[in-house]
């Protein structure tokens, strides 16, 4: 019975913070998310993806002589792509729920100001996004794709790239931004619903 009331007590709590963070007026993304000086990418709703999914994920950021290890697990529907971020002890860091018209973003309190949901969701929707509803977002740059292979290309110059494998949810997508200086190295497995 306890338990019970615990549990829901939580889910009231949870709830609450959602709607906190949904009635906090625009966010930054409205107008685009910076992936690079003088490259945009206004984000596409979840809808584009063809198919719903579940994902565990582990992501290394590298940023110099900086290194960062994240666990979390990625959800996708045409609704929503919701993001949850582990902390080391295996408790929510962040929580991130984009549905194409808000961005509502739970986080833990010691997390850095700099560490901004919208460009997390960007960064998955420039991996992950198909790439005609990604280029359509895409301002200051061309997108270029082949199979195994996407970038961005500035005046040119290939400013951002990614690789991926076989399958991006079963398997290592590597992101390198030159414009940004850093890199991205996410091993994905796609859970079986």
């Amino acid at each position: 019975m306890m338990r019970s009331l615990v549990t829901k007590g939580m889910v009231m709590v949870l709830a609450l913070s959602w709607l906190v963070a949904a009635c906090q007026g625009p966010t930054p993304w409205q107008a685009g998310v910076a992936l690079a000086p003088e490259v945009t990418l206004y984000l596409p709703a979840p809808v584009v993806f063809d198919r719903s999914l579940d994902v565990a994920q582990q992501t290394l950021i590298v940023r110099g002589e900086h290194r960062y290890v994240m666990e979390g697990r990625l959800s996708v529907t045409p609704q929503e792509m919701v993001l949850v971020v582990l902390d080391p002890m295996g408790g929510r860091a962040l929580t991130l729920l984009w549905t194409g018209d808000n961005l509502a973003e739970h986080r833990a309190h010691w997390l850095p100001d700099g560490l901004q949901g919208n460009d997390i969701i960007a960064q998955l929707l420039l991996i992950f996004a198909p790439e005609q509803a990604l280029a359509q977002g895409i301002r200051g740059a061309e997108l270029r794709t082949s199979p195994l292979h996407r970038a961005l290309f500035q005046e040119g110059q290939e400013i951002i790239s990614i690789d991926y494998p076989d399958n991006m949810w079963n398997g290592v997508v590597h992101l390198h931004n030159q414009a940004m200086q850093y890199d991205l190295t996410i091993h994905s497995v796609e859970i079986a619903p």
